[in-house]
């Protein structure tokens, strides 16, 4: 039954909140909270939980930053909902391309959502880049949302009227793209490495099996 599970659940986090308490670097008892906190619906305990650990300066740096870029994604999510919405966008040629424009939402609430998750979104972004660089590890996960929020930052601008603004920010997407886009060619490239590693590993113990 669904209280039973809820029961399990419940226990797991308490063991789970334990074992970061005793050890703050423990990022996979960390990541295991937040996830049955989601799958629970818990979002304000999520919300809590993850705000703690970018906090806490006892955790690592890069740790910190992961949890700052959780955060920063939940504010992306929240600020896509308005620009999502087909009746706020139109196709313009400018220059050789073609771009969408933006008009501000007749609704003034979905306007203020906008400006705060995409504001909000945008300091985290930037808190969790600013860890990654004292760390010397630059994620392109955390550049990726760096890009979006300027794209979402040059909406705004675009809604209000303020071209140059918006031309500055789209400026500042492209550039946080191609740092996106370079970390994530070393970052495959890594990986294949480690796997080809991993295989060649396998193949000799394979072969060293054979002859005993």
């Amino acid at each position: 039954s669904n209280t039973k599970e809820t029961g399990y659940a419940e226990k797991a986090i308490d063991l789970y909140v334990s074992a970061v308490k005793r050890s703050p670097s423990d990022e996979k008892s960390f990541e295991a909270v937040g996830g049955l906190l989601r799958t629970l619906k818990r979002d304000d305990e999520w919300k809590r939980w993850v705000t703690d650990r970018a906090n806490n300066e006892s955790v690592p740096k890069g740790q910190r930053a992961n949890a700052f870029v959780q955060l920063a994604a939940e504010r992306y999510r929240c600020s896509k909902e308005v620009t999502d919405d087909e009746s706020l966008k139109r196709k313009e040629k400018e220059g050789a391309e073609l771009v969408f424009r933006f008009t501000k939402p007749s609704d003034a609430s979905k306007f203020e959502t906008l400006t705060k998750c995409t504001a909000e979104g945008t300091d985290l972004i930037n808190k969790a880049l600013e860890l990654q660089l004292a760390d010397g590890k630059e994620t392109d996960n955390a550049w990726a949302y760096k890009m979006n929020f300027a794209v979402q930052n040059m909406r705004i601008a675009d809604m209000e009227g303020r071209n140059d603004d918006r031309l500055k920010l789209k400026a500042e997407a492209d550039s946080a793209r191609k740092r996106k886009e370079a970390l994530e060619a070393e970052r495959i490239a890594r990986e294949e490495a480690e796997e080809q590693a991993k295989a060649a590993e396998a193949g000799k113990a394979a072969e060293a099996k054979k002859k005993k």
